[in-house]
């Protein structure tokens, strides 16, 4: 008997522009936070979040 293994594969279809792109990341992070399918997410929602920050502020500057 052979086992079957059954793969899902994702690909994002990420928008270019960086206000689009922010706006895509604050979306992901919020369904992500306190969500018990994404028990341990790596990287971290946190280092994930500090990133975005870092965006934000160099998206201003």
């Amino acid at each position: 008997m052979t086992a079957s293994m059954n793969r899902i594969v994702v690909s994002l279809d990420l928008p270019t522009r960086i206000p689009a792109l922010i706006g895509v990341a604050d979306a992901i992070l919020l369904a992500m936070t306190g969500n018990p399918a994404f028990p341990k997410p790596d990287p971290s929602l946190s280092k994930v979040s500090t990133a975005l920050e870092q965006l934000r502020k160099a998206q201003v500057v």
